[in-house]
């Protein structure tokens, strides 16, 4: 018997405002008490909407997945994984590959989360190898159904795994029809399709026209005029670059809602192109967002014969190598024991609640706009706003405004008063940072250099309202330099120093201040990077051209000392390229000595055309392992690359060398620091020489106790050796971080392919 009643101004469920009534199914013998939610779904010209309001999903795909306990997990793992889920503004799940539990639908709900509910369907595997030996539905055209001459979706066509597929999907759906954290049915994975899943499909249609159909799956090959797809209701994509989200939501022919239900691959230090993709979220109502891959990092956790607990992927447990995929599986935003990653930061950061934009600065004041991204909820509802302002790294003064609450969806102007000691400033940077605060939670005391890592903070928009001055020269001294010239080295002497240059490889061999040898061996340029696991494609390009083994070839190396003795000026002309390969860069090379003991290096580089783009280019000085402490006004306080920096910020930093340290799973290149004003690298003995180093352009630094070397050559975290040296890379450039793992190739803004490029900075022993 049906029962239909009214509910009077209703409140209506969100992932933003969680309401939910209690249903109470009474008779004489029997009391069933149920949770049930009020919404209503609709997908119509284009655009997905939730209680009429047009929605993005700010998802991540996730498994049940423990390093301890496997894919068998409790509901106190999963509200765990939900809380910090929460804490980084995260609002949706993919339940990547099968449904979840019954028991954690109402754990969604409860705490406002949209899902997809995905069938368990995934034929990945014999997807690319098998074609059924009784495939009974044959297609018009047999070739149409290769790609890369690899059957498609044979399990699609195979008419023995109709009723298996169909009994799949109705499984997910009859379970889950009453739960009102749905808002899409997904078909299953990666399966391919065909009357097998066509019929499925038209299925769930008939049964739960409430809830749109996406499936993936029916999008990867071109489609087929035999088939049917009229009961999907979303287009769904896999891993596209932000450019075809653009395409697909200025083209008019496209009339459905697009969800990329798996981009961003996070795979070890990643993922690097999040903002771009969410610009053109925002930009266009057919976008409807997406679901980050993946949540969690998959290993299997184990104790060591030193006690310490470790982590192992495929491979480490002697199985035949066409038997696992290493450590593909380690892709997620957070470690196995839930450490977050500096991806998870990153998408933090990107999917802040409300976002800034400097609109104009009239003398002493700043207007900003303040554009509140919630779908459903005002600013006073969940936020306040700190300001800080700086002058060259340091903050001057921070105020708390009074904010005009900014209804959902809606912006407002936000007026804001220069501090005296800033307005009509002529020289140095200044800047402003509006950081988000958590409604109702204290404000963390050393905000200045606090970033998103803290769960207070929502997010922050920064402006640099005046630019940092890079130009410097050489200061004089007393005293004179003097130079000792043997067949191989010069030696350049001066008030309490000595810097030995080798002719041969055009490097500094070793660098003296105050008796004390800083450097463990010679300087060296470098373009190599220890793999990001998104660089797991384009690392074959780089070694077949011999990137990892590099070596200079010094065609030419003049030196001149100034009458007066001030300066000491070496120029070196020379090649990078490894044995027997064609050259990658010709340099010419122009360091300063002055008589203060700053070195003053100006390089002009020529990349050769064919070679494929560069992953990095910097000047690496292997210092002495009492070097464990650095200052940095910067990027900061985590890392930052050309398209993986937005949870970084503008400010001067103090930080250790160990801190510096990111601990992926799988050794690779991280810590990086770009943005970089000055930098100084000292020794815990604070009397001992330190290292200043000053940017004359833009430019990133890196510095850990492990080599590119060790982190290129160690499969395990656990593998890695002291080296007895602080590694300091003073970096042009690097490549974008990108998620080519499984995703698109970085994108071409974010690739290192300059032809031409000049490169300064000084380095001054104090």
């Amino acid at each position: 018997e049906l029962v239909l009643f009214t509910v009077d101004q209703p409140q209506l469920w969100s992932a933003e405002k969680p309401a939910l009534y209690k249903v109470v199914l009474e008779s004489d013998e029997e009391c069933i008490v149920e949770t049930v939610a009020l919404r209503q779904l609709a997908w119509q010209s284009g655009v997905f909407l939730l209680n009429g309001r047009k929605v993005k999903f700010r998802g991540v795909n996730r498994h049940d997945s423990d390093p301890f306990t496997g894919a068998s997990i409790t509901p106190e793992q999963l509200i765990a994984d939900l809380e910090l889920m929460k804490d980084h503004n995260i609002n949706a799940v993919r339940t990547s590959h099968y449904p979840s539990s019954p028991w954690a639908y109402p754990i969604y709900e409860r705490m406002g989360f949209y899902v997809i509910c995905e069938a368990d369907i995934e034929t990945h595997g014999n997807n690319f190898r098998f074609e059924s030996p009784d495939m009974k539905y044959s297609p018009p055209d047999q070739k149409t159904l290769y790609l890369n001459e690899e059957l498609i979706g044979a399990t699609m066509y195979d008419s023995r795994y109709k009723e298996a597929i169909l009994d799949r999907v109705q499984a997910c759906v009859i379970r889950e029809q009453n739960r009102y954290c749905r808002v899409m049915w997904s078909l299953g994975n990666e399966s391919g399709y065909g009357p097998n899943m066509e019929a499925a499909a038209k299925w769930v249609k008939t049964y739960d026209a409430s809830t749109p159909i996406h499936y993936e799956g029916a999008v990867r090959i071109p489609r087929q005029k035999y088939l049917d797809y009229s009961a999907l209701d979303i287009y769904s994509r896999m891993y596209p670059g932000a450019d075809f989200c653009h395409w697909y939501a200025n083209s008019s022919g496209n009339k459905q809602p697009m969800v990329l239900c798996e981009y961003i691959h996070a795979m070890g230090n990643g993922p690097g192109d999040i903002e771009d993709h969410w610009l053109a979220f925002y930009e266009h109502d057919a976008l409807c967002g997406g679901f980050a891959w993946e949540w969690c990092d998959h290993a299997v956790a184990k104790q060591n014969e030193n006690g310490e607990m470790i982590f192992l992927y495929g491979g480490d447990f002697g199985e035949h190598p066409r038997e696992h995929d290493g450590n593909f599986c380690v892709d997620g935003l957070v470690a196995p024991d839930r450490t977050v990653k500096p991806g998870l930061l990153d998408y933090k950061q990107v999917l802040r609640p409300v976002r800034a934009r400097l609109l104009k600065q009239e003398s002493a004041v700043l207007a900003l706009e303040l554009r509140n991204h919630l779908e459903f909820s005002a600013t006073d509802e969940f936020m306040d706003v700190a300001v800080l302002f700086s002058r060259d790294g340091e903050v001057v003064a921070q105020v708390q405004p009074a904010l005009e609450s900014i209804a959902a969806g809606q912006a407002a102007e936000l007026r804001i008063d220069l501090p005296e000691t800033l307005a009509g400033a002529q020289k140095g940077e200044i800047s402003v940072r509006l950081v988000y605060l958590r409604k109702g939670e204290p404000v963390p005391e050393n905000l200045a250099v606090c970033g998103v890592e803290r769960r207070e903070i929502l997010g922050f928009d920064q402006f640099i309202l005046q630019s940092f001055d890079y130009a410097a020269d050489i200061s004089e001294s007393a005293a004179a330099l003097s130079v000792k010239e043997g067949p191989r080295y010069l030696q350049c002497h001066g008030k309490d120093f000595v810097y030995t240059f080798d002719k041969v490889f055009g490097q500094f061999k070793q660098l003296e201040k105050k008796g004390q040898k800083l450097l463990t061996q010679r300087a060296e340029w470098t373009i190599w990077r220890a793999p990001t696991d998104n660089d797991r494609n384009i690392r074959l390009d780089w070694e077949e051209h011999g990137y990892d083994r590099i070596h200079a070839n010094v065609h030419s190396c003049q030196h001149n000392l100034a009458e007066d003795g001030q300066r000491l000026t070496i120029e070196v002309e020379e090649v990078l390229a490894a044995a027997g390969l064609e050259p990658i860069l010709t340099l010419q090379t122009t360091w300063t000595v002055g008589a203060n003991g700053e070195i003053r290096v100006m390089t002009k580089a020529k990349k050769f055309p064919f070679a494929p783009a560069l992953p990095r280019f910097g000047l690496q000085l292997s210092l002495d392992e009492a070097f464990a402490k650095v200052s940095y006004w910067g990027m900061g306080p985590g890392q930052s690359y050309t398209d993986a920096h937005q949870a970084a910020f503008a400010a001067r930093f103090e930080q250790t060398v160990a801190s510096q340290y990111v601990d992926y799973i799988k050794p690779q290149e991280h810590g990086s620091h770009n943005g970089l004003r000055c930098l100084r690298v000292t020794q815990a003995d604070a009397a001992k020489p330190t290292l200043r180093v000053n940017p004359a352009q833009s430019m990133s630094f890196n510095i850990s106790g492990y080599s590119a070397a060790q982190l290129t050559a160690k499969m395990h975290n656990y593998e890695l050796e002291p080296e007895g040296r602080t590694v300091l890379v003073l970096d042009y450039k690097q490549n974008g971080i990108g998620s080519n793992s499984c995703g698109p190739e970085v994108a071409p803004i974010y690739r290192f392919e300059d032809l031409y490029f000049d490169f300064g900075f000084s380095i001054l022993p104090e």
